[in-house]
């Protein structure tokens, strides 16, 4: 009995070490196939990587050999052309054997430049009405507000040709300034002091495109500083009557038509363009309002002047009925009242502001 259990455990044991056994050839088999697969895979990627991976590079040198060769032929085309320019120059029918002496060379040297000179390219000569040409360049481009009445006049010349040959749409309208620019207009370099300081820009502008004016046509314009504005002297307006007078309205007016916002809120660059900033432009509106005042000024000049000789008409009609004494003498009295008002630099003394207010 005793026995049998023995054997029973013993064979117990025995299949329990042979299951262990087993188990373990298994776990070792298994690590050895891990172990070779992880070989292999080692091998495949190490084989790929030096399939994919390119030769090392070597130290990259750049090739100058283009370079060299453009240099190469530039020195032989420029060895050529030495070459050709000395067989120009010596024109013997044979190479001589020996070297040139030093007149010799000296001769040649001589030639050579002479050759050369008159292979350059000549400019035409300047002629008198190119200098001319030249001398309006230079005095258009020097003009300024105390240049002479004779300068005033050709640049006036120039604006108004500027203004005839000015598309009805291009916004570059010249100013009524020496040099057309609007810039000058606000200049105040030769006003006095108390006007550099005191006027408001509107006032210079008014005043500059006046005296641009008038001085064009010959009437003396000088600056009421305590008043900001104009004093003219209308002495020196030419015509007989009021021709003089009726052809600086015409002129007048015509600035009008030109400075006027009807006319230049169409000047947009293209047909039916509204300018917005020509239409707000101060400096626009400023020269406008200078031709409107001035504009007035002459009219009631003239209807002054028309009254005065109204009046001196009819005095020596009175004085030839019977009192030419008393005539006379308010004949002289009329006289003398015009030449107060003529006096002082020539100047008529007119007030802008109210002759402005009697034409209104």
């Amino acid at each position: 009995m005793c026995e049998d259990a023995l054997k029973a455990g013993q064979k117990l044991l025995r299949q329990d070490r042979e299951a262990f056994e087993k188990e373990k050839r298994q776990f070792h088999d298994e690590q050895q196939q891990r172990r070779t697969r992880d070989d292999e895979n080692r091998k495949e990627r190490t084989q790929k990587r030096s399939r994919s991976r390119s030769k090392p590079r070597g130290k990259v040198i750049p090739d100058d050999s283009w370079r060299r060769d453009d240099h190469k032929s530039k020195q032989q085309q420029q060895q050529n052309e030495r070459h050709t320019s000395w067989s120009s120059i010596n024109t013997s029918a044979s190479t001589p054997s020996r070297y040139p002496s030093d007149a010799e060379s000296t001769t040649t040297a001589t030639t050579a430049t002479t050759a050369s000179t008159f292979s350059k390219p000549r400019h035409p000569p300047t002629t008198q009405d190119d200098d001319d040409d030249d001398d309006d360049d230079d005095d258009e481009a020097e003009l300024t507000w105390t240049s002479a009445p004779t300068a005033f006049r050709a640049a006036y010349a120039r604006y108004t040709a500027a203004w005839a040959a000015l598309p009805p749409h291009s916004p570059l309208i010249p100013y009524p300034s020496p040099t057309h620019a609007a810039a000058q207009l606000r200049q105040t370099s030769h006003l006095p002091l108390s006007a550099q300081h005191g006027w408001s820009a509107d006032a210079v502008v008014k005043y500059n495109a006046v005296h641009f004016f008038l001085a064009a046509h010959g009437v003396p314009v000088a600056p009421d500083v305590g008043a900001g504005r104009p004093k003219v002297g209308l002495r020196g307006v030419v015509g007989d009557g009021d021709a003089g007078m009726k052809s600086l309205v015409r002129e007048v007016r015509r600035e009008l038509r030109r400075w006027h916002e009807d006319g230049l809120k169409w000047r947009g660059g293209e047909e039916g363009t509204v300018n917005e900033q020509l239409v707000g432009d101060e400096t626009a509106r400023a020269v406008f309002r200078a031709f409107t005042e001035l504009r007035d000024g002459l009219l009631a000049e003239m209807r002054w002047r028309r009254e005065k000789e109204a009046a001196a008409g009819a005095a020596r009609t009175t004085g030839g009925d019977g009192g030419g004494g008393g005539g006379g003498g308010g004949g002289g009295g009329g006289e003398a009242k015009g030449k107060d008002q003529g006096q002082g630099y020539g100047w008529t003394g007119m007030d802008w502001t109210v002759l402005s207010e009697a034409i209104l």
